[in-house]
């Protein structure tokens, strides 16, 4: 239950399209209705459509015109299908009344087109009184009332992904801010520390200092770098890399992923993730990097296999050739007992793509991100370096 995540989405306008992105997934088979309460009259209708929703919503947030983004929108999930649906519509009823939405008009949809499950939510700014339902820190309260549902301690859980962070081998600061983005944090950087940012607020640091002498000590060891080539290459032969999207990108707080049979496959079988980097609206990614979960090591992926060759269909693949020191290495890798290792737990940290995340971003994000009450500012597009 601790992985469960509230988030609201940016402002957007006032002809409520998220009703319509909703029903669209529902007529899709994508998603479903699982809760709507005070729509007036249409509460006792059987069958309503989306505008009816729609109107409902306009009309009810039309009593305050000097409202400019007066939908609320805001998604509850978990990973994998650690709670049910019906879990996360309870939480997040939950906080959507203790905002001050108790008595709006409120769907609650939930959905099935990711691998995580998760509810979205629709309603209106306008209270009942007709006055602006006050979101000063909204997106930090929420957060605040989602803790004490769970019973969550953050500092602590941040003290554990800390402690498993750490002991995986990494070259570059990136890559050690990489592993804590996979559990959900957002990493500000200052002259001699690491502050770690999550639930909107500060849950830890780590020193400079001592993050250099875990990379100096990881430089003097060996990583398995022909082993992994090798596996790469032998499964890339009988697997397409053709890339594929998790989403369509809108109404999502999800960064974009992008999966090919072949990184499915290795992934499911050694633990390897493969977290490709892809600029704003890009459809194609520029680079990536692999997390061996199995050995806990984190790869440059142009130190391993590049990637127009890890990303190509079965066509190209029959006219090129990759040279692989000790090719043969394969052989002795004991693929059974790899996977066997792999936990399940480093699966689920694995499924979450990164946002921004690299050299000099952390100064970006200090600027952007953590300024006052920690919410989102300014957002721009950065370059990854370093990684």
């Amino acid at each position: 239950m601790n992985s469960a995540i509230f988030k609201i989405m940016p402002a957007a306008g006032s002809r409520f399209n998220a009703v319509n992105y909703n029903e669209k997934k529902v007529k899709q088979g994508k998603a479903g209705l699982v809760y709507f309460e005070n729509f007036g009259n249409l509460q006792d209708k059987t069958e309503i459509s989306k505008e009816e929703f729609k109107k409902y919503l306009q009309d009810y947030s039309a009593r305050n015109t000097k409202i400019i983004n007066p939908v609320f929108h805001a998604t509850c999930s978990c990973k994998n299908n650690e709670l049910s649906h019906e879990q996360l519509k309870e939480i997040a009823l939950k906080i959507t009344q203790q905002l001050g939405y108790a008595e709006n008009p409120i769907l609650i949809y939930e959905h099935h087109d990711t691998r995580n499950s998760h509810v979205h939510i629709v309603s209106s700014r306008v209270g009942i009184n007709g006055k602006k339902i006050n979101d000063s820190f909204e997106g930090k309260r929420a957060n605040h009332f989602l803790n004490a549902i769970l019973n969550r301690e953050p500092h602590q859980e941040f003290n554990q992904h800390l402690n498993s962070a750490l002991t995986y081998k990494f070259g570059t600061h990136a890559q050690f801010c990489l592993l804590m983005e996979i559990n959900g944090y957002k990493a500000q950087k200052t002259k001699d520390q690491f502050l770690f940012f999550k639930h909107g607020e500060k849950q830890g640091y780590f020193q400079l200092s001592d993050l250099d002498k875990k990379i100096e000590i990881t430089e003097k060891s060996e990583k398995n770098t022909n082993q992994i080539k090798a596996i790469i290459y032998k499964y890339r032969k009988q697997y397409s890399g053709k890339l594929r999207s998790n989403h369509d990108h809108k109404f999502t707080t999800e960064p974009t992923k992008f999966e090919s049979d072949l990184t499915k496959l290795l992934k499911q079988k050694f633990g390897f993730d493969f977290i490709f980097f892809s600029g704003k609206d890009k459809e194609t990614p520029y680079g990536y990097v692999l997390i061996d979960h199995n050995k806990r090591e984190v790869y440059k992926g142009s130190d391993l296999l590049k990637l127009d060759l890890l990303i190509a269909d079965a066509e190209y693949k029959e006219n090129e050739h990759v040279t692989i020191s000790n090719s043969n290495v394969y052989t002795n890798f004991n693929e059974e007992n790899s996977n066997e290792k792999f936990q399940q737990g480093n699966e689920d940290k694995s499924e979450i793509q990164l946002g921004e995340i690299v050299g000099d971003f952390l100064e970006e994000i200090e600027r952007a991100n953590y300024q006052g009450d920690g919410r989102a500012r300014n957002k721009r597009n950065r370059t990854r370096k370093g990684i």
